[in-house]
């Protein structure tokens, strides 16, 4: 009996597969502000993959209303802080959806020892964009003067078989938004949204010219 649940258990382990732990260390985000005043913000990023795995960033960020650029959100608790993303968000996340909803980006694959670098050029005024304000009536305007800290968040996923096998099936581009849905391997069923990893970091203040 107790060979014989030891054989189901390897059996089980042997079906079932398992999702790779792999540093997210290991993925460096590095940033620095090159000019900031009252008409505008530019800065430029860099993504490293020191991990011994390919990656896949999320990169050229389209905005709910087709237009290509970085998602801007003031954080909610403190207004001071101004948000600079591209990762994904879902389709339609406010209360009623557009008749159209362009929300996506475009997955760029890093091999192990590869980077990303971009630069992001914000022209004030500005407001938040969608995603990820939900809610086009609440949009609040960014004030560059009252901007203190400047934090980027960049997503990207780890390559594993379910990754792979979704590529496979988009052969005018490699662009997703958080409902996609991974059709196999370890993560199957699961959405992008749900499984994708997040570099962050905060660019020192640099006072404003």
């Amino acid at each position: 009996m107790k060979q014989t649940f030891l054989l189901a258990i390897i059996l089980a382990l042997l079906i079932v597969p398992c999702v790779a732990q792999v540093d997210k260390s290991k993925i460096i985000l590095t940033g620095k502000i090159l000019k900031y005043d009252k008409n505008e913000l530019k800065l430029e990023f860099n993504l490293e993959n020191k991990s011994d795995k390919s990656i896949y960033v999320t990169t050229n960020p389209n905005q709910q209303n087709a237009q290509l650029g970085y998602y801007l959100l003031l954080n909610e608790t403190d207004n001071s802080v101004m948000q600079i993303s591209s990762h994904v968000y879902p389709h339609c996340i406010t209360g009623s959806c557009p008749y159209t909803d362009d929300t996506r980006v475009k997955l760029t694959k890093l091999k192990s020892g590869e980077s990303f670098s971009d630069n992001v050029h914000i022209k004030f005024p500005v407001k938040e964009t969608i995603p990820p304000n939900g809610d086009p009536y609440k949009n609040k305007k960014i004030i560059p003067q009252k901007v203190k800290q400047i934090e980027i968040s960049i997503g990207y996923f780890f390559e594993e078989q379910g990754i792979l096998d979704f590529l496979k099936v988009k052969p005018f581009g490699w662009y997703i938004n958080g409902n996609a849905k991974v059709f196999s391997g370890a993560n199957k069923d699961k959405l992008f949204l749900e499984i994708q990893n997040l570099a962050s970091i905060n660019i020192p203040f640099v006072k404003m010219k």
